[in-house]
């Protein structure tokens, strides 16, 4: 059996091909229960340490001193923001895999590669449209 080169640059011995239309303009191949394991185990993972830095933030803040300047201020506040985008989307990531959706561009609907979901767990794009 030939299959498309997109799917042959991907193929992991745990990933399970879906035939050619999920190889329709690129992208990996269906995630494996066992993929899907190691990936809900790197979301929760990150989540938990995404919460601690979120806590001792918290924990710091209200041990600033009044005196400190506005400027330390809002760089404290921009980095609980942040912490708290990251909280967002590892919890869109989560729910993205337990029903399924996970693991698919939501720009352009490719299956992303296993590799870069490996790397960034909680992507919600493919790098073609995350670059575009």
């Amino acid at each position: 059996m030939n299959k498309p080169a997109e799917a042959t640059r991907y193929r992991r011995e745990d990933a399970v091909p879906v035939g050619e239309a999920a190889h329709v303009g690129g992208g990996g191949l269906a995630l494996s229960a066992a993929q899907k394991v190691k990936l809900r185990r790197l979301l929760e993972a990150r989540w938990r340490e995404q919460v601690a830095d979120l806590t001792e933030m918290s924990i710091a803040v209200h041990d600033l001193p009044d005196e400190i300047g506005r400027d330390r201020q809002r760089r404290v506040l921009l980095e609980l923001a942040g912490v708290h985008q990251r909280l967002r989307g590892l919890k869109d990531g989560l729910a993205r895999l337990a029903d399924d959706r996970f693991g698919r561009c939501e720009a352009c609907g490719r299956l992303m590669p296993y590799e870069h979901l490996e790397a960034e767990p909680a992507a919600r794009h493919c790098t073609r449209c995350r670059d575009a």
